[in-house]
């Protein structure tokens, strides 16, 4: 990550989650990444021990 980016962790309600991703979609900077993908992420990097 670049020191000109920032993370923003959002709650959104299902039924509305589409409307916020499709807005969401048109922003080249932004990326979105689902809280699975983030646990997975976390669990691969963790250390072992």
């Amino acid at each position: 990550m670049s020191p000109n980016t920032q993370k923003l962790v959002l709650t959104v309600p299902s039924s509305k989650m589409a409307a916020v991703l499709k807005v969401l979609q048109q922003f080249e900077a932004v990326k979105v990444d689902n809280l699975a993908d983030i646990i997975k992420r976390f669990v691969r990097n963790a250390p072992k021990r």
